[in-house]
This record gives structure tokens, C-alpha cells and sequence, in this order.
């Protein structure tokens, strides 16, 4: 017990240091809800050309970014999202080969959603 008391004094000495509180540990819970953000759909999916990507985002997000990524793992279109809550953004993908593409969705630098895209001729 008096370890345990101990090592709990000193995480709490650790946190002052470094400026972690309650109330920062829940903001960064509640950014990175999955629910408050997340790709819903991807329509048409199989796609020959565009894609409409509907999502959702917390209202409270600083910055937003959608993210294609193409097989190779390159970023070949990235998107900031001026609209936080629901929203939806068009994707050209005819210009790229045909694959598999994975949408990505950033919440204020975290990756918080993914889903696959198939680009087909």
C-alpha cells in the first residue's frame, strides 16, 4: 500500500511537470471518439471516376483532413474539411489506375477512420 501510494504521488508530480490534467486527458478522449468521428459511407463504391465520402466530425475539431491513399501508401489527394458535424466531399479518382484506395480520416492530426475504395476502369 504505501508503495502503491508512493508511485501514484509520484505520476501525479509527473503530470504537474508536464502539464497533463483531468481536464486536457478528456478533451483528447472526446476528439477521438470514434462516433463523433467517422467515415459513414462511400458512394458510389465500386467507383470508375468520382466518390462522394460521407462523414461525420466532432463540432469542436480544430482540423480536419481527408486523406486518399493508393496502394503504394502514397497520399495522392488530401482534403482539408472546412465543415466539422456531418458533411460530405466528392473524390476524383478517374485520373488513378484501378486498386484499392483507403480514405482517411484526420481529426486534429489523429487518424480517426479509414475505408477502402475500389477504383475499377
Amino acid at each position: 500500500n504505501g508503495m502503491l501510494k508512493e508511485q501514484l504521488e509520484r505520476i501525479e508530480k509527473l503530470e504537474q511537470l508536464l502539464g497533463i490534467n483531468q481536464d486536457n486527458e478528456d478533451k483528447v478522449s472526446d476528439m477521438t471518439k470514434t462516433s463523433d468521428n467517422k467515415i459513414q459511407n462511400c458512394i458510389p463504391n465500386p467507383t470508375s471516376g468520382a466518390t462522394e465520402i460521407q462523414f461525420n466530425t466532432d463540432l469542436k475539431a480544430e482540423t480536419v483532413v481527408l486523406n486518399v491513399i493508393d496502394m503504394q501508401g502514397q497520399t495522392i489527394v488530401s482534403v482539408p474539411i472546412v465543415i466539422k458535424g456531418e458533411s460530405t466531399e466528392t473524390v476524383q479518382l478517374g485520373a488513378y489506375a484501378a486498386g484499392i484506395y483507403t480514405i482517411e480520416l484526420y481529426v486534429d492530426g489523429i487518424k480517426c477512420d479509414t475505408k477502402k475504395v475500389v477504383k475499377i476502369k
